[in-house]
């Protein structure tokens, strides 16, 4: 994907967030979120068109937000794979993220901020810091909701663009 192409994605989810911030009313207290969010997910990694399902990564998300109001997301995620492999690979990001009630059980949270990969093995190791942008659903039942995501991330010293499709819980509504 272009510079351009994932530029202008950042710009439709700046655009999502201050039109939210400025548009929705708060819902209604009961669905919204009454401690930090904790969940685990699934995660596809890809590169421009091409998925790499066998660098599965498992991953931890701690979200910290309310529906029509800015918050924030921490995810860290690993690669079993290249754990048994005497290497240890961490990717992380910290993004803002504004929920969106579509209805009391289904949120839709547009997402921004800082990436990073870092590893290390007995060779050595190294980390990259970059940017992503994404969008997210959950579908609450109850305290417990079933999460889908996608993140774009471009890093500093990269030409294309990776892309995470996750997969997975949270609780804590």
């Amino acid at each position: 994907m272009p510079r351009r192409a994932f530029v202008a994605g950042s710009l439709v989810v700046s655009a999502l967030f201050a039109r939210s911030a400025f548009a929705q009313s708060a819902a209604p207290d009961e669905h919204a979120p009454t401690a930090t969010m904790i969940g685990l997910s699934v995660g596809v990694p890809g590169y421009e068109s091409k998925a790499a399902s066998e660098f599965l990564i498992l991953g931890l998300n701690i979200l910290k937000a309310k529906p029509a109001q800015p918050g924030l997301e921490f995810s860290l995620g690993t690669v079993p794979r290249l754990l048994s492999g005497q290497a240890v690979v961490f990717g992380g990001r910290l993004d803002a993220v504004l929920p969106m009630a579509v209805t009391p059980d289904f949120w839709l949270m547009p997402s921004g901020g800082g990436s990073m990969i870092g590893g290390a093995s007995s060779d050595g190791g190294g980390a990259f810091a970059g940017v992503n942008a994404g969008v997210g659903t959950i579908v609450w039942s109850g305290h417990v909701g079933l999460r889908a995501n996608v993140t774009w991330h471009h890093f500093l010293d990269t030409r294309g663009v990776l892309w995470l499709a996750e997969l997975g819980f949270v609780e804590g509504r």
